[in-house]
């Protein structure tokens, strides 16, 4: 029995399937919910894209996605962050600004378009796949603060950032008291706005 005589239509039924899945997880315009209160926006969690990776947080100043950690907020919650001279405020939980031990900032690629991206490439064929993933992708910042609650525990809260936000919130927070190890990192732009 010959695979490649068959193959083509394995990968139809393949992809049928998933988008018969796909669509039978969206809900009709009729039965959607109403839309959610302003109060209720800041720490609403959205259906991730992918089981692995939580949603992308919106392009807007000082916001974010909470990953994990950050004490009475859900996974994958999207909000701001508010910095005043005491605290630092994530939907409606906040710390206190001399409990942070550490910061750390970096960035990474992660793939966008989730399921229907992942059957879509499983369905072309000759490896076309592949071709799809290198323009599937977007950098992100991503945040972690170490810091102790009101008993002495240590906790750890990572947050996703759009590109270039994080190392600003970092200044903002050591700039307000908090304690890091790592220095932070000085940009192009600062260095030419202190020279002025």
């Amino acid at each position: 029995m010959n695979f490649y005589r068959f193959a083509p239509k394995l990968l139809l039924l393949l992809a049928m399937t998933g988008f018969a899945a796909l669509a039978q997880d969206a809900t009709p315009s009729a039965e959607k919910p109403a839309a959610p209160t302003p109060a209720a926006t800041s720490t609403q969690t959205a259906a991730p894209q992918n089981a692995d990776q939580p949603p992308m947080p919106a392009s807007t100043p000082d916001s974010a996605t909470h990953v994990m950690g950050f004490e009475n907020v859900k996974r994958n919650a999207k909000g701001k962050f508010a910095v005043d001279d005491k605290s630092l405020k994530f939907g409606t939980s906040s710390i206190d600004l001399a409990s942070i031990q550490d910061i750390f900032t970096g960035s990474e690629s992660r793939q966008t378009g989730g399921t229907a991206l992942m059957i879509t490439k499983m369905a072309i064929p000759y490896g076309g796949g592949r071709v799809l993933s290198l323009f599937s992708h977007e950098k992100v910042d991503n945040i972690t603060i170490d810091y102790t609650d009101s008993n002495g525990g240590l906790h750890s809260a990572i947050f996703m950032m759009p590109m270039g936000q994080a190392e600003n919130l970092k200044k903002q927070l050591v700039s307000k008291g908090a304690k890091t190890t790592v220095p932070v990192v000085e940009t192009k732009a600062d260095a030419t706005k202190e020279k002025k």
